[in-house]
């Protein structure tokens, strides 16, 4: 069974500008990884004739800033691609145009001749032509490298791309949420049901442009193996505090919450927005609603059309911080797995997991323990007291249930964060 906060996911398009040489075309090689390794291994081969007028033996950066006058981020790209293990690798770090240029004049200041200056230009001629013949732009060619380099990116390099996405995003849509939170409490109810809460919380939502929407999410559920409209009744788990339809937690909300306004969108269903809402932190809001689904069916045992629980949160909006939590009994599922799956295009609520298109981004879940003390947040600290308020409505007692968790810092716009919990045969 699949339970996930949707929406439609916007398209993001990016694109890049370069002018590399147009007159090396006939010298690019047909096979794109050979060739871009050939390139990359000269490329480096000529930063090191030149390296070695500079400083003799392998240098460090700080060598380059004393000896060159350079920026110290530019030495180190310099000597990630001269001494790059892996060619692919060193890809990313290749300066651009005018840097190069910058350490070139400076070499030649410090006794590089012009030959072994001249040397590096002409590979990086051919390196250009290279990203003008596969890819068009230096930015695109990058990713595709990555996904080509051995070993692959790290979660470094893959935290630094999200981020620099949701800064660009940030600036289009308008919008910033510090922390998305998707929990989900699973508990079974005989030997055949569950009942399913849900507890959502948009932490610091805030508009950094006047046009920006803030929008809440929504829970719909349908079975796992076999996608299609299946809905059970969201019941509030706090009724006296709801809000336009809203089941709100308001002790735990921003106070006084703005006003929100309800949008009626295709296919008969409804966005809840926030309206009259200023620019800026000192703005921001945030809100933690609760609600419940009684005896649900296909989510305790593995079948013909369900064999895996999936829980997923759909970044529509750019987020900090990603979180979903999934409360289980300890013996509830044989194995919990994150997963980062694209929502451009086909939405995975209409996909089986097979069908998934699973994006990288180094996602894993971790068990952070049982009961409440494990659902501290430090990024959301209203949280763990939204949680608390809920197990308490509900009857169900905390310490029975054990927490696991995906976090991730800058999701990527258009995708969904899953928590996938493969379900047991009976007996």
């Amino acid at each position: 069974m699949i339970l996930k906060n949707t929406w439609n996911a916007p398209k993001t398009l990016y694109a890049g500008l370069m002018r590399p040489p147009t007159d090396l075309a006939a010298a690019v090689p047909a096979d794109m990884q050979a060739g871009v390794e050939h390139a990359l291994l000269d490329l480096g081969t000529e930063l090191r004739r030149v390296l070695a007028f500079v400083h003799p033996g392998e240098a460090a950066p700080r060598d380059l800033e004393r000896a060159l006058g350079l920026h110290k981020t530019l030495s180190w790209r310099v000597l990630q691609v001269a001494y790059a293990r892996e060619p692919l690798a060193a890809a990313p770090h290749v300066p651009g145009e005018e840097g190069m240029e910058k350490f070139l004049l400076a070499a030649g200041k410090a006794g590089a001749g012009r030959g072994v200056l001249d040397g590096v230009r002409a590979s990086m001629d051919r390196y250009r032509a290279l990203v003008k013949a596969h890819a068009g732009d230096r930015a695109s060619f990058d990713v595709m490298l990555m996904s080509l380099a051995t070993p692959a990116e790290t979660a470094v390099e893959l935290k630094a791309a999200r981020r620099a996405g949701y800064r660009s995003t940030s600036y289009a849509w308008g919008v910033q949420t510090a922390v998305r939170i998707l929990a989900g409490i699973i508990t079974p109810v005989g030997d055949e049901l569950v009942d399913f809460a849900t507890v959502r919380g948009h932490v610091r939502a805030r508009r950094v442009r006047k046009e920006g929407v803030l929008r809440l999410s929504r829970t719909i559920e349908h079975d796992t193996d076999s996608p299609g409209g299946r809905r059970a009744t969201a019941l509030p788990i706090a009724p006296e505090e709801v809000e336009g339809g809203v089941p709100l937690l308001r002790e735990f909300c921003t106070q006084p919450l703005p006003r929100l306004e309800a949008v009626a969108l295709p296919g008969k269903n409804v966005e809840y927005r926030f309206a009259d809402q200023a620019l800026g932190e000192g703005s921001a809001i945030t809100v933690f609603s609760g609600e419940v689904r009684r005896g649900l069916s296909g989510a305790r045992w593995r079948s013909g059309t369900n064999t895996s629980n999936a829980l997923m949160l759909t970044v529509r909006d750019p987020i900090g911080v990603g979180v979903i939590d999934l409360w289980v009994p300890p013996e509830f599922g044989v194995g919990h797995r994150g997963l980062v799956v694209s929502a451009i295009g086909v939405d995975p609520l209409t996909q089986t997991p097979a069908q998934w298109h699973v994006l990288p981004a180094s996602a894993s879940v971790e068990r952070m323990g049982r009961g409440l003390p494990a659902a501290r947040l430090g990024e959301a600290p209203g949280y763990e007291g939204a949680v608390a308020s809920c197990f308490e409505r509900l009857g169900w007692g905390a310490e029975g249930y054990e927490l696991h968790r995906l976090r991730l810092e800058y999701p990527i716009l258009g995708s969904c964060l899953v928590v996938q919990t493969e379900l047991p045969a009976r007996g």
